[in-house]
């Protein structure tokens, strides 16, 4: 006689470091599912399915099951999986992203990877390392952006970077260990009018998948295009967000619970929390005339976390500030204040910052304004009063905070 039951396979946690439950004494990390909802690929729901497995959403993601029997005749009871899959399996989940909830969830998550920046048109994936006996039980997934995603034929069109307007060699390359050469178009003619290439791309006879594209001079094979995309019609069609991989390379990893319940394995990853530099605009509505003859104005944190320098009257070289000489709001003076560093967007506000008055020509400082209003993470960018920095050439990322006195 055999019992039939369903054991834990592995589970997929995400989470984002905006949340913060304020209504508890712990922060809880799971808020941005309730945005976001993972469902298999059609090629995943048939492996699942060949698998015997079913999969459970929860409030930090998915737990995905599948069946196993004890068989209670043998002289020592053991527990096996039902249906056994092969080694290399591969289970693919789309991520999926409520679209009332984008807006804002673009305006606080920083979702680019590496020298990459997201955009609408790119797709997230997150990545399990080969999975393997020796493996933790807690696993990071690892992040990257896909230029784009296409279906297995289609037509692509790019602009060289460079002068170069002669013929061109395009390669598409699979993202194996050490790639190969899955789709060539030799010697690819220069469109003067469009200043561009164009060229039909098919992959019909290759797996679903990243590739990357590398555009060269036909003659010299110097470089002038790279780029990378996902291949997956249905991807194409349902504009996603993201997806998720996992791959065992040892199945037997995937059933270590039926004799251990610690081989369970969780596969974690936490969005970052997009940071901007707060920019303070001190309104001296109310002081008398003579307020700046006596005093200075900073914004000082009480943990030391954060520093705030003035624009005025030395940019960059103090703390506390006099009305700019150059801005004024509603005609009033205006004292500017800028933090030095990035501050992360976050549910939880942030307190003890206090404007302070400094008197002149020293002395101690007086608080002004306890806990001083946190940025609004909707709308911030902007440089009309100048760059974030000294170094103007770096992209300012500023987030305006407008405060009356």
């Amino acid at each position: 006689m055999s019992s039939i039951l369903y054991n834990k396979g592995f589970a997929v946690e995400l989470s984002h470091d905006y949340y913060v439950y304020t209504g508890a004494s712990v922060e809880n990390k799971f808020k941005v599912n309730q945005f976001l909802e993972i469902i298999p690929t059609d090629e995943c729901a048939a492996l699942m399915q060949k698998g015997r497995m079913r999969l459970v959403r929860t409030g930090q993601g998915i737990i995905l099951f599948y069946k196993a029997y004890i068989d209670e005749t043998a002289l020592v009871p053991a527990q096996k999986p039902l249906v056994k899959l092969q080694d290399g399996a591969e289970f693919v989940f789309i991520v999926k992203m409520a679209t009332n909830a984008m807006p804002f969830l673009t305006n606080v998550s920083d979702w680019n990877v590496g020298s990459k920046t997201y955009s609408a048109e790119k797709l997230f994936m997150l990545d399990a390392p080969a999975v393997s006996p020796t493996s933790p039980t807690t696993v990071p997934l690892s992040d990257s952006l896909a230029d784009m995603v296409k279906p297995a034929l289609f037509s692509y069109n790019f602009r060289p970077v460079g002068a170069y307007t002669g013929l061109a060699d395009v390669v598409i390359y699979d993202n194996a260990l050490v790639p190969n050469e899955v789709f060539r178009v030799d010697n690819v003619p220069f469109d003067a009018v469009t200043e561009s290439y164009t060229v039909e791309i098919n992959l019909e006879n290759q797996p679903k998948g990243f590739y990357n594209l590398e555009a060269t001079e036909a003659v010299s094979g110097i470089p002038i295009y790279i780029t990378d995309f996902y291949i997956d019609a249905n991807l194409a069609r349902q504009g996603v967000f993201g997806l998720i991989r996992i791959k065992y390379d040892t199945i037997n990893r995937l059933y270590d619970t039926t004799t251990v319940k610690t081989g369970f394995i969780t596969f974690q990853y936490a969005f970052l929390a997009r940071s901007a530099f707060w920019r303070y605009y001190i309104v001296a509505q109310n002081p008398e005339t003579s307020f700046f003859n006596d005093f200075d104005l900073g914004v000082v944190d009480a943990t030391s976390a954060y520093t705030f320098f003035a624009s005025n009257p030395s940019p960059w070289t103090q703390e506390n500030g006099e009305p700019d000489s150059l801005i004024k709001i509603n005609g009033f003076p205006t004292v500017i204040l800028t933090s030095t560093t990035k501050i992360p967007f976050s549910e939880k506000t942030v307190l003890n910052l206090n404007l302070e008055k400094f008197p002149k020509p020293g002395g101690s400082f007086e608080t002004f304004i306890d806990n001083m209003p946190n940025a609004n993470a909707i709308g911030v960018d902007s440089d009309q009063y100048g760059a974030a920095q000294a170094v103007p050439t770096i992209t300012p990322d500023i987030a305006e905070i407008f405060v009356i006195v």
